[in-house]
């Protein structure tokens, strides 16, 4: 397993070890998998990347896509609900808002006045990510 392989397990598994371990264990039994209920647990990269970026085989927009569940709480102008050009010019519009610059300034607005309790927590966080945990949970 590779450095950035054994750092995102680590990450994943400390957000969310249980969602983690279920969806490795569905993954385990190939690239895609049909979850009833769910949907469709694609856990190749390479899939991924080719549905995500293929307009003309796959819709966010059609039976069952995403559209019919964020439209009605976010509308039908969104990322998550446009397609091709649209949703291109609307990435073209936003991508000033997510410049490090622009991020780094909101984060320190919002995280500052909290910085201080939260540091502590960040600092054991981080060793027990780094130590490579085998998913007993983040030190509390």
């Amino acid at each position: 397993m590779q450095e950035w392989e054994r750092w995102e397990r680590r990450v994943q598994t400390a957000a969310h070890p249980a969602v983690y371990r279920l969806v490795r264990l569905i993954a385990a039994r190939g690239p895609v998998v049909r979850v009833p209920r769910v949907g469709v647990l694609v856990s190749d990269a390479g899939l991924a990347r080719e549905v995500l970026t293929d307009t003309e085989g796959y819709t966010k927009t059609g039976p069952g896509a995403a559209a019919g569940l964020w439209s009605p709480v976010l509308g039908s102008r969104t990322l998550i609900t446009l397609e091709g050009a649209e949703h291109a010019a609307l990435r073209r519009r936003l991508g000033g808002l997510f410049t490090p610059g622009r991020v780094t300034a909101v984060c320190e607005r919002c995280c500052a006045p909290r910085s201080k309790t939260w540091s502590g927590g960040c600092r054991r966080a981080r060793r027990w990510i780094w130590s490579g945990s085998s998913g007993t949970g983040p030190p509390r």
